[in-house]
């Protein structure tokens, strides 16, 4: 067991009660601030620009589209720049202010990729039974970069 102290004395708890190896106000206050003057402190939290640089970065864009007239399974294909795209990431496509039965979009597989540094490529293939004409409508293309 180790010693008893009264913490509520009569009088303040002097210097030399207080064992030598618990820190002083002094050292207390000269520690924080080393730590707060340090750039970087906390090495296993990133910064914003290491954050940025790691995680969820999506940006998008939105293209027209104006296809031909399609066959019963035919693909249609258009190349896009996308600045900041690599390969490997993520791209999706979704028709914007377009009703998908009137435009008659439903029967259409409609899908994006990144071929190629800053480039993406959209393809639309008719999976209807015979040939359609969508006419010009507008995507947004978004890209995950990983």
């Amino acid at each position: 067991m180790g010693k008893l102290t009264n913490l509520n004395p009569s009088a303040p708890i002097a210097d030399g009660d207080i064992p030598g190896t618990i820190a002083r106000d002094s050292e207390v206050t000269a520690a924080m601030n080393a730590h707060l003057a340090t750039d970087h402190p906390h090495k296993q939290y990133p910064t914003q620009a290491e954050a940025d640089a790691r995680y969820f970065r999506g940006r998008s864009q939105i293209h027209t589209l104006n296809p031909p007239n399609l066959q019963a399974g035919e693909l249609y294909k258009i190349f896009f720049n996308f600045v900041g795209a690599k390969v490997g990431d993520c791209c999706l496509v979704t028709p914007i202010d377009v009703d998908l039965y009137i435009f008659a979009l439903w029967p259409f597989h409609l899908r994006g990729m990144v071929e190629q540094v800053d480039t993406i490529a959209i393809y639309l293939w008719n999976g209807f039974t015979g040939p359609l004409d969508l006419g010009s409508f507008q995507i947004r293309a978004l890209v995950i970069n990983f």
